[in-house]
Parts: structure tokens; C-alpha cells; sequence
């Protein structure tokens, strides 16, 4: 795609244009229409890097909230209540910076609503 911008693409859009002009103008046009091609080209392939960096930075933040998650999660069958009820707290923390834009209840929790044993 790059040969085809500096090479094929300005002598075939000035052909049509100037079909009568001096070699010196025309080298010039020429030249002219590929700098042209060539500065599209490269904002196109930066707005695609652009593009790729942000979809890979949104896979890496979605990946650190579900390890979040996880590790909240884990210490929820723990025997101790201070412990399950630190979870539950670390739980709802990592759910409500996943989940920005969704709507969820608030848990309510007091010590009477754990069982005295883990399920």
C-alpha cells in the first residue's frame, strides 16, 4: 500500500489533471501529491496504533478487576466472620470499579445477618 502511494497513485492522479506540463512542474507535482499520500498514510497507521493501545489498555483493566474479584472473593469461606465480612466489603468494592455504568443493589450487612458457621 505504501509502493502504491509513492509510486503508482501520483503519476496516475497528475496524469489526468496536467497532462501537458513542463518535466520541472511535474517532478514537483509529483512529488508534492506523494508527500500528500505518504503524511495520510502515516496518520492513518497512528490512529490505528491509537486505536490497538486503548483496546489493549481496556483488556488489561478488565483483567485487574476480574483478578480483584477473584481474590475478594476468596477469603469468603473463611471461619472468621471479621474475615468473610472484609470480604463481603472487598467483594462489593471490586464489583462496584467493574461495573462503572450498571446499576446494583448495596449490600446491607450487619453481624446478625452471618451465619454462625460458614456455609
Amino acid at each position: 500500500m505504501v509502493a502504491f502511494a509513492a509510486v503508482v497513485a501520483p503519476r496516475y492522479l497528475l496524469s489526468w489533471d496536467a497532462p501537458s506540463t513542463p518535466a520541472a512542474d511535474r517532478a514537483k507535482a509529483v512529488n508534492d501529491i506523494r508527500t500528500t499520500l505518504l503524511q495520510g498514510l502515516a496518520g492513518v497507521a497512528l490512529l490505528a496504533g491509537t486505536f490497538f493501545t486503548w483496546r489493549q489498555l481496556d483488556v488489561s483493566r478488565h483483567g485487574q478487576i476480574t483478578q480483584r474479584f477473584t481474590a475478594a472473593v476468596d477469603p469468603l469461606g473463611n471461619t472468621g466472620p471479621e474475615v468473610r465480612i472484609g470480604a463481603i466489603f472487598a467483594t462489593d468494592f471490586a464489583s462496584s470499579r467493574g461495573c462503572g455504568s450498571l446499576d446494583r443493589p448495596k449490600l446491607k450487612l450487619s453481624p446478625r445477618s452471618l451465619p454462625s458457621t460458614p456455609p
